[in-house]
């Protein structure tokens, strides 16, 4: 009898479940809303007892799609799509806006922003994103000290 070998019964289910979309939609909300505790408590217990499982996973998952994640965090944290960045790349020849440093693997772009009002200001090695903003913060706090500092230095020699 088929109904009895399980092949033929998931295969009837898979079907069924493709044909019947918006009842399975509307039993895995109520479900989800009935159970919503244990089935939390559940991926919690899950979590913990597979943390290196699911650590090496997400960590593997990256490596293959480093460039959308990329591609991502920069629309997410700049508003810069791939082809703006592509344009951004061609008019700075592949090089750091300060230095003038080819961008490649060992040095990596970076989004240049302004703090403030969050636009983009160009594309910077790590060293020279690192340095100003470094610069940035703390030269604008100790502005009148560092000039003076320079003024009385030069003044000596």
């Amino acid at each position: 009898m088929p109904y009895k070998d399980p092949e033929v019964n998931k295969a009837k289910r898979k079907d069924w479940g493709k044909k019947n979309k918006d009842k399975v939609r509307k039993y895995n909300q109520r479900y989800y809303q009935e159970h919503q505790e244990e089935l939390r408590q559940r991926a919690r217990e899950y979590g913990e007892s597979h943390k290196d499982e699911i650590r090496e996973k997400n960590r593997r998952w990256y490596q293959e799609n480093r460039e959308h994640c990329l591609e991502r965090h920069r629309m997410a944290k700049y508003c810069v799509t791939q082809e703006q960045l592509d344009e951004m790349i061609d008019q700075q020849d592949n090089r750091c806006a300060i230095c003038g440093q080819e961008f490649n693997e060992k040095n990596r772009l970076n989004v240049d922003h302004c703090h403030q009002s969050g636009d983009v200001r160009g594309l910077l090695c790590v060293r020279c994103n690192a340095g100003l903003g470094w610069y940035e913060s703390w030269f604008c706090e100790w502005s009148d000290s560092v000039m003076k500092y320079i003024g009385d230095v030069e003044d000596d020699q």
